[in-house]
Order: structure tokens, then C-alpha cells, then sequence
């Protein structure tokens, strides 16, 4: 009930902007709909939260940052540097996002962790209380 009131709210304050577009051009909008209704899943018990606690699911949200970060260079290199000629579609989306995640698991083991490490002791050094993250 909450996530439909919410969706409601939100097709409400899009079409009063005059934002509202459920093309292909405004991936945006359908976007934002998908993390409103996705917002009372995750907070509530039941399958969805069941699904997004999955060790595939935690283990790119760990790595999520990093992820972020190489997708757009992993895209263009792969575009750029292949050598056959690749036609946008799932195949590419699929062979970059496991490239992408290969990448990503690499950054964060030996740049993000070991970064975090390092920031937790300068903190202890200050006297300052660290902050627990999940790892």
C-alpha cells in the first residue's frame, strides 16, 4: 500500500513538472519509478528483501563504487580496442557488465579496502571513533 501511495506521489509531481515521459528517450523517469517502488521492498520483510540480501546481489553492492566508476571505460574500451565490430545490444551489455565486474572486484580489493584500512587507522591515530562499515 505504502509503495503504491508512493508511485501515485511520484507520477503526480512528474506530470505537474511536465517531465513525465515513459519513452525511450526518458529512462530517467522509469528509473525513478522502479527506486520508488523498490524503497518499502527493502525496508519490509519478503521476497524482495530476500533477493537483494543474495551473496551475487551484496557482492556488487560492495563493489558498487568501483563498479560505477569503470563501467563507462570498460564501455568505450571495449568499443574502441575490440577486434570485431560490436553492435550495441544485450551481448555487449551483458560481455561489459562481467568485464565491468571483473575490473570493479580488482579495485576493490586492492585499492578500495586497503584505503579504508588506511583511513580507519589515521582516524584511531587522531582519537577520533571510527565508523563501522560493511565489508
Amino acid at each position: 500500500a505504502i509503495s503504491v501511495l508512493m508511485l501515485l506521489a511520484f507520477l503526480v509531481v512528474q506530470t505537474q513538472v511536465g517531465k513525465l515521459s515513459l519513452g525511450a528517450t526518458n529512462v530517467s523517469n522509469v528509473y525513478g519509478l522502479a527506486v520508488v517502488a523498490m524503497i518499502p521492498a527493502i525496508l519490509g520483510p519478503g521476497l524482495p528483501r530476500w533477493i537483494l540480501s543474495s551473496r551475487f546481489l551484496v557482492f556488487i553492492g560492495q563493489r558498487s563504487f568501483s563498479l560505477y566508476l569503470v563501467q563507462e571505460l570498460v564501455w568505450r574500451s571495449t568499443m574502441r580496442w575490440a577486434p570485431w565490430p560490436i553492435e550495441p545490444g544485450w551481448s555487449a551489455l551483458v560481455g561489459v557488465f562481467a568485464i565491468s565486474l571483473v575490473v570493479s572486484d580488482l579495485l576493490y580489493r586492492f585499492l578500495e579496502k586497503p584505503m579504508i584500512a588506511v583511513g580507519r587507522r589515521l582516524e584511531m591515530r587522531m582519537g577520533r571513533p571510527t565508523v563501522s562499515v560493511a565489508t
